[in-house]
């Protein structure tokens, strides 16, 4: 229930929980097709790591070959990029709140991650049920080709909420993928300028 996850998330400032449960519903997501398998294919797990969404490429994710794959069940691969998921979370997090942060600090963190979360479940929300009124109308249209316009409903309703649950895991992902390069960059910049200095 979406109503339940706002609430949920308003009611806490600790959201360790709620990426877990996030990431291990994502990941189940876009692992569905192989999970019946007995390995992870390579060419799925290269598709995975970045070269069809450019956000996931800013987190580190192992370098497997095919061999590798093989010698793995599709559980572990899961495992191994749940974890590179959740280590790049809390990176991201702690750039945002160091270990020695202020309470202004903190609270600032918090707002973010709530405000990440709850950005993502509004907008999501709102075209979903947009989507939903669309569905009707097909639904209504697909009568006429002797379809059951109740069961057609019922069905783009679930897939769509479906899509609209990885959206939202996704959405929150991306944007602590984002955060977390933008402190890479912060980092080699600082790098560099400290190198310069001392061959100057």
């Amino acid at each position: 229930n979406i109503y339940d996850q706002r609430d949920e998330i308003l009611a806490k400032d600790d959201f360790t929980d709620t990426y877990d449960s996030m990431c291990e519903k994502y990941i189940d997501m876009c692992f569905m097709e192989v999970q019946n398998m007995k390995h992870v294919p390579v060419d799925v797990y290269e598709l995975f790591k970045g070269k069809e969404k450019e956000f996931m490429t800013m987190i580190k994710f192992p370098d497997y070959s095919e061999e590798d794959l093989n010698n793995m069940s599709v559980q572990e691969v899961k495992d191994v990029v749940r974890k590179a998921i959740r280590d790049a979370i809390d990176l991201a997090i702690v750039s945002l709140r160091p270990d020695n942060a202020t309470p202004e600090q903190i609270q600032s963190s918090i707002r973010f991650q709530r405000s990440n979360l709850l950005r993502n479940i509004d907008m999501r929300w709102q075209l979903q049920m947009e989507t939903m009124d669309d569905i009707k109308q097909g639904a209504y249209l697909k009568a006429f080709a002797q379809t059951d316009p109740v069961r057609a409903y019922k069905e783009g309703v679930y897939e769509s909420f479906m899509d609209m649950q990885f959206a939202i895991y996704e959405g929150v992902i991306k944007n602590f993928a984002i955060i977390l390069n933008a402190r890479r960059k912060l980092e080699q910049l600082a790098a560099n300028s400290a190198n310069k200095a001392i061959k100057a």
